[in-house]
């Protein structure tokens, strides 16, 4: 079944997928996005693929992540979502780009009301 939302589209699948399978469509999204790119010199759609290969859970990096390393998922997560933090409140002080920290904030809020989710998980 594929959800759509404000924040784009997600797919929940009945069965369980094998790791392999499910990362191989978790990075099929990204993957259209980049031959689109690719096709037609759409820089829009460059930077829809970097966001959504960027390793913060649940973007389709984070969640590659975490069927490719998962006793790590956690640590990489917070350095990569403090990366994120940071380079957007460069943005934002230095171009008066707020579009960023707003995506960022959206994920620093989304990780930490999974942080149950996370100890159970270790």
């Amino acid at each position: 079944m594929i959800n759509f939302s404000f924040y784009g589209m997600g797919m929940k699948y009945e069965d369980n997928l094998s790791n392999l399978k499910e990362f191989i469509v978790l990075f099929s999204g990204p993957f259209v996005n980049l031959l689109l790119f690719v096709l037609f010199k759409d820089e829009l759609n460059l930077l829809l693929f970097l966001l959504n290969i960027y390793p913060v859970f649940p973007l389709d990096g984070g969640r590659m992540i975490k069927i490719l390393f998962p006793n790590t998922f956690i640590i990489v997560n917070i350095v990569f979502m403090t990366i994120l933090i940071l380079f957007s409140l460069f943005l934002l002080l230095d171009y008066k780009i707020y579009s960023l920290l707003l995506i960022s904030l959206y994920l620093l809020i989304f990780n930490i009301s999974q942080r149950g989710l996370y100890e159970k998980m270790c």
